[in-house]
């Protein structure tokens, strides 16, 4: 029976008996297994992550605070200017662990550092602004428009920080896991300021959570009203 020579010829001018179906497996062929992160990266990506959920609660607190002031009445100047004041106070305190706390870190890590130029200069306008509304007092004409283009730009300031720098944080995984005490620390004491915003006043507590749910009528009014044409209400009512 004639050997099989599907392989071609070999070496030497021989017939090949059987050619492989596949080719031999080389170091090239291999796959490439993506190389696994050391304890370290890991750590520091939970960490900014974590920063970066105390980060947008503090956005969300801050958005609540403005959407407050802005809903209130000039007619009311002493509740206008006690909200007022709490809002500036609570920006201040989250300015500061921005600018003390976590871009220092950033700016260490990133690559590209216009980002964090871009968000120190925005907060540099946003105190002037809030230099100026200090200056005003709440009867001013000036005083509501003054704060509706401050939270215009602190909105600006908030989305730019979430679509890009946080995207570019998460990348880079900038060393925030040694320091986290500190950090927790820092986010802590400006949740409780805000959190002294909202209980200051009677009308930034009204409604703090989402927009304020319809009053329902008691039903005691309308037992203890007698029915019209009664001898009790009389025959007009």
């Amino acid at each position: 029976m004639p050997k099989s020579t599907r392989g071609g010829t070999a070496a030497g001018g021989r017939p090949r008996l059987h050619a492989p179906s596949t080719p031999p497996r080389t170091n090239a062929s291999r796959p490439v297994r993506r190389a696994r992160l050391s304890a370290a990266p890991k750590l520091e990506r939970v960490a900014w992550l974590e920063i970066e959920g105390l980060l947008v609660a503090a956005h969300r607190r801050l958005q609540q605070q403005f959407s407050r002031v802005a809903k209130m009445s000039s007619r009311d100047a002493d509740g206008l200017a006690e909200a007022g004041a709490q809002l500036v106070h609570s920006l201040r305190s989250h300015f500061e662990v921005k600018t003390g706390t976590v871009y220092p870190v950033l700016y260490d890590t990133l690559p590209d550092t216009s980002l964090i130029l871009e968000a120190e200069i925005e907060i540099e306008v946003a105190s002037e602004l809030i230099g100026r509304l200090e200056g005003l007092k709440p009867f001013d004409e000036r005083y509501q428009p003054t704060i509706n283009i401050l939270g215009a730009l602190i909105e600006r300031h908030l989305e730019q920080e979430r679509v890009c720098l946080f995207a570019a944080a998460r990348r880079a995984q900038p060393s925030f896991a040694r320091r986290m005490p500190e950090v927790r620390a820092c986010f802590a004491r400006n949740a409780s300021v805000s959190a002294d915003a909202v209980s200051a006043s009677p009308a930034l507590t009204e409604g703090s959570v989402g927009p304020a749910a319809p009053r329902r009528r008691t039903s005691a009014a309308r037992v203890s009203r007698p029915p019209v044409g009664s001898r009790e209400s009389g025959f007009l009512g």
